[in-house]
């Protein structure tokens, strides 16, 4: 656990629902293992994808998956640029 916390050092942490379930572990761990307590700051890639994809977590018809996809087309254009 010391090699981790000296790895995350005092960057962000990201993962997919990190703070609903990866973050406990980490908390614990730490807390039992080193007597310290983490203080990265996260971010959670889980509630980015229900803001900018909130259909993929409904049922989508044809018609509106095809839109979907013209629209994640273009994001990745201005990514890419």
């Amino acid at each position: 656990m010391a090699a981790f916390l000296e790895f995350v050092g005092k960057d962000i942490l990201v993962g997919h629902n990190i703070q609903s379930f990866d973050m406990k572990f980490i908390y614990r761990e730490v807390e039992a293992l080193c007597q310290e307590t983490i203080s990265s700051d996260f971010i959670d890639t889980l509630y980015m994808a229900r803001k900018c994809l909130p259909v993929f977590f409904y049922s989508l018809t044809e018609s509106k998956h095809e839109e979907i996809m013209e629209e994640l087309k273009k994001r990745k254009e201005v990514i890419e640029k």
